[in-house]
């Protein structure tokens, strides 16, 4: 009911019922429709976010790169590249890269016939983590959401993830989106174009987990 109404309802009660011994029986409603706006505003909920929308983190202060080496137990220091702006809806967008050279034309040649793909190379996207921290952190919405997009729920990494399946040639590739507990941000994991291993999304997954902090996503 509009303030309007809350004071034409007042008046209308006030002379029906008789009001309060008061000077000014119009001055008597619009302070009862106040009171009754007060009342409806304090029990409004509150909506927390990490962050507000807008705010953006860089990635080389939410991801060590020496530490993402290690966990990931790759042989060349990975590389990460800062790619928030071109998805500023996001809080982060970081495109982790295999370390190393790419392989010359010869030895791709070889690793074709061997294997019938090249998988990643050196400069190659491992992983790319999303990060949205001005959204509000609703695991229910998230399993729903999951639900009715068609793709599948698991607890492999402690926490409910949404698992997106993709299909890549004769391959699937894969996307984990889920809640982190330390920061309340979601995060989105997926593999790199060449990635057809959900392990490595896990894995990826996981160290995003154990680096990422309140700490680390202050702007």
């Amino acid at each position: 009911m509009s303030r309007l109404g809350k004071v034409v309802f007042v008046l209308i009660a006030c002379f029906g019922w008789g009001c309060p011994n008061t000077p000014d029986p119009e001055e008597y409603a619009r302070n009862q429709a106040r009171e009754a706006d007060k009342e409806f505003l304090g029990k409004s909920v509150k909506v927390e976010t990490t962050l507000p929308s807008g705010v953006h983190v860089a990635c080389d202060g939410l991801l060590d790169a020496a530490q993402l080496t290690e966990m990931l137990e790759e042989k060349e220091p990975l590389g990460i590249v800062d790619l928030t702006d071109k998805n500023p809806d996001s809080t982060s967008t970081c495109s982790i890269r295999r370390g190393g050279k790419a392989l010359d034309e010869k030895v791709q040649d070889r690793q074709i016939e061997k294997t019938g793909r090249l998988g990643v190379m050196g400069g190659d996207e491992l992983c790319n983590l999303t990060m949205y921290c001005s959204v509000t952190p609703d695991q229910s919405a998230l399993e729903q959401r999951c639900k009715s997009q068609g793709s599948v729920g698991n607890h492999t990494l402690g926490v409910f993830s949404c698992v997106r399946v993709t299909p890549k040639g004769e391959k699937d590739g894969y996307s984990y989106r889920f809640i982190d507990a330390d920061s309340k941000c979601t995060l989105e994991v997926r593999g790199g174009p060449g990635v057809v291993e959900e392990g490595m999304v896990q894995a990826c997954s996981r160290a995003a987990m154990e680096l990422i902090t309140p700490a680390s996503v202050r702007p």
